[in-house]
């Protein structure tokens, strides 16, 4: 089986597991850019074994239009010159349904109805915009959804609206986590003496029990409401309590301002080392995530590295988190901060609790590793394929 995956922004060794794994069983061409700087410019790679060293890679050139946020809505003028050498047996797409990559490809598959076509979308955002955009970006999603023969996304709340927005009957959908995190740079410390070193490089107190907060600092993410939270349940907690904020973002200084005691503004940390060492220091991780209008979280990978690194997670009842933690983590009841605090409270002072440590990494390792990952994309290009070989 030929198998052409489109993924845009290439990122390189680390974020290639699940490919590294697929490339053993089909014959994988990766199609992508790398790009570099915050504006979004190009940057060519001398060696593509830079990038790829392990299957074929095609780098395209982008083309950025002049829009609002443009870098999104790229294309690729040799898409289909590339695609017609290459003839691939199924085509994936990881970008979202109404992006003009998605309308290529859709196009380019129904000129050729021996190629089975795989949507992925790896987002929950979809109609965040004003009501002309989202007009429009109905009208190119069914376009490109009406010819898929499969669909992919992070949770299973990812392909129920998929389902709902109009992919076709009889296509093959599949939730799959892509970017699995590595077991053994995610683990728990060996011992005390491990985690009070982790504690001590980022300046953390050696002592009491630590909570996390990792993730960019803006509404949806909830930082404010884990502060609130974290001093509801340090003045709760019979354990004393001490948390540690990663991130930036837009609500940096309200987080500055509203940064109570025993509560550690971290900033940003840098990814992998210093956030495996941070999920090394504390004892949990604090998922706060809200729904904002119709934004709802998707998977976020923070989750499956604090799994991994037998941290407890303590997460509210938004998106794919309370699938992703089953019975391994705390789902609080809502998004206030008094469930939230209620739910620290119980992870620092359950003994019950610490047993979910074990079992939340035994899940992490068997659901969100890259063999399970591309496992489950293999079923789906056999299955798509099988389906589009009996419609032709």
């Amino acid at each position: 089986m030929r198998v052409v995956f489109i993924g845009g922004w290439f990122h390189g060794k680390g974020d290639d597991f699940h490919l590294r794994e697929l490339s053993r069983e089909v014959e994988l061409i990766v199609y992508g850019h790398q790009v570099g700087g915050q504006n979004g410019t190009v940057r060519a790679a001398a060696d593509h074994q830079d990038l790829c060293d392990f299957c074929a890679f095609r780098e395209l050139e982008p083309v950025y239009p002049r829009v609002p946020r443009g870098p999104r809505l790229w294309y690729y003028r040799q898409l289909g010159h590339a695609l017609d050498e290459d003839r691939p047996d199924v085509l994936h797409v990881l970008t979202e349904p109404w992006q003009l990559l998605a309308l290529q490809a859709s196009r380019w598959a129904s000129r050729h109805p021996e190629t089975a076509l795989v949507m992925h979308n790896s987002d929950r955002n979809w109609w965040t915009v004003r009501r002309g955009r989202r007009f429009g970006r109905r009208l190119i999603a069914r376009r490109t959804f009406s010819r898929a023969d499969g669909f992919v996304s992070e949770s299973t709340g990812g392909v129920r609206e998929a389902l709902e927005l109009g992919v076709a009957n009889g296509a093959v959908t599949q939730a799959v986590i892509m970017n699995p995190r590595s077991p053994s740079l995610f683990r728990p410390p060996v011992d005390g003496a491990e985690r009070r070193a982790a504690r001590e490089q980022l300046g953390l107190p050696l002592e009491g029990t630590g909570v996390a907060y990792l993730g960019r600092l803006s509404v949806e993410k909830g930082p404010l409401l884990f502060l609130e939270a974290f001093g509801q349940a340090a003045s709760l907690s019979s354990a004393p309590l001490w948390a540690a904020v990663a991130g930036t973002g837009p609500q940096e200084a309200e987080v500055a301002a509203k940064a109570g005691p025993h509560v550690f503004l971290l900033g940003a940390v840098k990814y992998p080392d210093d956030v495996a060492t941070l999920l090394q220091a504390v004892d949990m991780l604090a998922m706060p995530s809200v729904r904002v209008g119709q934004w709802e979280e998707q998977a976020p990978r923070a989750v499956v590295e604090a799994m991994l690194s037998g941290c407890l997670v303590v997460g509210t009842p938004v998106g794919g988190i309370p699938e992703m933690l089953g019975k391994t983590g705390i789902v609080v009841a809502d998004q206030t901060p008094a469930a939230l605090a209620d739910g620290i409270v119980r992870a620092a002072s359950d003994p019950e609790v610490a047993s979910l440590r074990a079992s939340a990494r035994t899940r992490a390792i068997e659901v969100y590793s890259s063999e399970s990952a591309a496992n489950a994309l293999l079923q789906v290009w056999e299955q798509a394929l099988d389906t589009r070989r009996k419609a032709a």
